[in-house]
């Protein structure tokens, strides 16, 4: 009796681990598809954002931007993700999770990339009038623009900090149309690359002539390329404004 208990004991004890690895299996198959429905949720959500914003800054005109920030799943196909190109994809989207293409057609004619990493990125949306570019934002420079004042016959160091935004880093050149005589103005670095995200301080060091007056005008032109991506940069114009009093 004792044996045929213990039978009957391990025979209910296996069916019992045969109904838990059952369970098991199928809650498991439950999660893995709720997460591949969650994927082309978000990759939905990142064309449609990007699109809306694509169609709303080419209705505006050349030099209207938008930021969007979005999410890249973490299963996509990069590879064989694009934003616009050739004949039909002129005016397309689309993000690849699994092997189905997550598609969504704009009005814009369009030009850009996908960052090479999946996570959570900010996208530049920029009209070109005839065209919207839309690429993972590179850079930004701290602050927006350079105010200065120096007293005539002085100099002056002004900072510029360069926030590399993208994950693979940038080359970085920064160039100034700066041409007026009495003021020298001298960058450093001019030209960097970054490995990775990082902030880099560019010196700005005016030097004023004895009889330099007053207000002067200028720019910065911050050209940023991602090192990931060489075909996606932006050129990040920085007001400049040098103010030289009399000693």
């Amino acid at each position: 009796m004792r044996a045929q208990a213990g039978i009957e004991l391990t025979a209910i004890f296996g069916i019992f681990l045969i109904i838990i690895l059952f369970y098991s299996v199928a809650a498991s198959g439950m999660l893995s598809h709720i997460s591949v429905q969650q994927n082309y949720d978000e990759a939905y959500k990142t064309v449609q954002a990007l699109a809306r914003a694509a169609d709303s800054v080419y209705a505006q005109g050349e030099g209207a931007r938008q930021s969007v920030q979005a999410v890249i799943p973490s299963n996509a196909d990069l590879n064989s993700s694009y934003i616009g190109g050739a004949d039909a994809k002129a005016n397309a989207i689309s993000l690849r999770i699994q092997g189905t293409d997550v598609f969504i057609t704009t009005r814009a004619p369009l030009a850009g990339a996908f960052p090479r990493s999946s996570g959570e990125h900010l996208f530049q949306v920029i009209s070109h009038g005839s065209y919207v570019s839309i690429n993972e934002n590179i850079a930004e420079p701290v602050p927006s623009s350079i105010n200065a004042k120096v007293r005539a016959g002085a100099m002056r160091e002004s900072v510029l900090q360069i926030h590399i935004t993208s994950s693979e880093g940038a080359e970085v050149n920064v160039t100034s149309p700066w041409s007026n005589p009495s003021i020298n103005l001298s960058i450093s670095p001019s030209h960097f690359l970054t490995y990775g995200d990082a902030s880099v301080p560019i010196y700005l060091n005016f030097s004023t002539g004895a009889q330099a007056r007053g207000l002067y005008y200028s720019t910065l032109q911050v050209a940023v390329y991602d090192r990931g991506n060489p075909q996606v940069g932006e050129t990040i114009t920085v007001p400049v404004t040098l103010e030289v009093y009399a000693g």
